[in-house]
């Protein structure tokens, strides 16, 4: 998952990529670096093996906030998770620790 860390910019700068483009309409959710990579969710199969978050600041040239946010099992980054319990699990997780929620409304602009 691709995030912005606050401490770096503002909730409008996830508007735009990391080419420039602007995205209108887009939603913005808020929530705790400390709080997500707290979360330690237990492997269904396996014993003594957990799947857990971590930040990783990844800045892109337009834009310096740029974070991953990998899902890890055993510090080994998840780039698929095949269980659909655990995907289900992760984002409820997730949304529970969401702070502040919104709507961002960028006016149109006109190329001449």
């Amino acid at each position: 998952m691709s995030v912005n860390r606050s401490k770096f910019s503002s909730p409008e700068d996830t508007l735009t990529d990391h080419k420039g483009v602007s995205y209108e309409n887009y939603g913005i959710i808020c929530f705790s670096v400390n709080e997500v990579c707290s979360i330690k969710l237990d492997h269904p199969e396996f014993e003594n093996k957990a799947y857990v978050f971590t930040v990783e600041h990844k800045p892109l040239p337009c834009n310096y906030a740029h974070s991953e946010m990998p899902v890890l099992l055993e510090e080994n980054i998840q780039t698929e998770i095949k269980s659909k319990r655990v995907k289900t699990e992760l984002r409820k997780l997730l949304q529970d620790l969401v702070t502040e929620k919104a709507i961002i409304k960028r006016p149109k602009t006109t190329v001449l």
